[in-house]
C-alpha cells in the first residue's frame, strides 16, 4: 500500500471521529447543560471542517502525481528506449 493511500485513510478516519465527537457532545450539552460539552463540540466540528478541507487540497494535489508505471510497461519502455531488438 503506497503512503499516500494510507494518509488518505487516516485523514478520513480523523474527520469520521471528530464529527462523531462533536455529535456526541452536543448530546452531552443537551443533557447537561455544561458549557464545556458546546464548547469541545464546537472545536471538535471546527477541527473536522479543517481536516475535510486539508482532505480536499491534498487529493487535488495529489491527483497531479505521476501514476506509477506496472512492471511489464515500464520493461516495454525500458526495451524501447534500448533500440531495435538484436532480431530486428
Amino acid at each position: 500500500m503506497r503512503l499516500v493511500t494510507v494518509h488518505k485513510i487516516m485523514i478520513i478516519s480523523s474527520i469520521t471521529m471528530m464529527f462523531l465527537f462533536a455529535v456526541w457532545s452536543l448530546f452531552e450539552y443537551s443533557d447537561t447543560k455544561e458549557t464545556v460539552q458546546l464548547w469541545i463540540a464546537i472545536g471538535s466540528g471546527t477541527a473536522s471542517v479543517g481536516l475535510a478541507v486539508y482532505l480536499k487540497y491534498f487529493l487535488k494535489k495529489t491527483a497531479a502525481m505521476i501514476p506509477v508505471t506496472s512492471p511489464s510497461t515500464s520493461q516495454q519502455n525500458a526495451e524501447s528506449d534500448n533500440g531495435p531488438s538484436p532480431d530486428a
